[in-house]
């Protein structure tokens, strides 16, 4: 008696990506994360042109490494005479958290071969990563996969347009104009992180983003729009929390 035939991965019948329902569920929620991403590299394109970074590299730096915490570490380091293995070390520990997201989302992408996951996880990101995991929450009989490559060719591209705009910008921006732009930041992650919860809870985090991110700023250097992101969120957990318990 025969056997059945196998379905595989790679079966002529797979529905095309554009036409896939996950997929296209995905790259709609991309396209917020996509103008975070353009914001956060105008700004990586202005500093990368004020430290004297090769023009032509910085399109290309951003194509490559995707992680713009490692690329202002690098761009900064440039202009020291720091070694090979300093640029390295530098921008593995800065990046080092990739690591645990791909553990994490390995848990998703089991029936997925390596060699053709292997291209996409060049794209894994706090965005890239935290939208298809809450819809997996909300969904779970949604591919992760073909969402989250619908949040990357949603969002990704965004990075090399914000950089080069920043490009073009260098030298006529108001400083006052590019501080705000730093603070999209902490405001779309708060948001993304209590995307799930009550909707009065969004303007309530992005008020307190907006609120905090300067004092913190001011309070830890380089850290502080960080701290102002996570406060925010954990302000708006305790708030939705509150509102559970009291009815309200």
């Amino acid at each position: 008696m025969a056997m059945p035939a196998r379905t595989s991965y790679y079966s002529p019948m797979e529905t095309p990506l554009f036409k896939d329902p996950d997929f296209r569920r995905g790259f709609r929620a991309g396209l917020g994360a996509g103008i975070t991403f353009m914001v956060i590299f105008f700004g990586f394109g202005v500093y990368a042109m004020d430290r004297g970074f090769p023009p032509l590299l910085i399109p290309l730096f951003t194509a490559l490494v995707f992680a713009a915490p490692a690329q202002y570490a690098v761009v900064d380091m440039a202009g020291s005479a720091a070694a090979l293995w300093q640029f390295i070390a530098v921008g593995s520990l800065v990046n080092l958290r990739f690591f645990v997201w791909g553990l994490a989302m390995s848990h998703f992408v089991r029936h997925v071969p390596p060699r053709r996951m292997l291209p996409w996880a060049q794209f894994v990101a706090a965005s890239t990563f935290l939208l298809p995991l809450f819809d997996k929450r909300k969904n779970p009989s949604a591919d992760f996969f073909s969402y989250y490559r619908g949040v990357v060719c949603a969002s990704v591209p965004m990075t090399l347009v914000g950089t080069v705009l920043g490009m073009a910008a260098h030298g006529g921006l108001p400083p006052v104009i590019a501080y705000v732009s730093t603070l999209v930041f902490p405001v779309f992650f708060c948001v993304l992180l209590v995307g799930d919860l009550k909707k009065k809870i969004e303007g309530f985090t992005v008020l307190c983003a907006f609120a905090l991110a300067p004092f913190a700023e001011v309070a830890l250097p380089g850290w502080g729009i960080l701290m102002a992101a996570f406060l925010s969120a954990t302000l708006s957990l305790g708030a939705h929390i509150w509102m559970r318990r009291t009815g309200w």
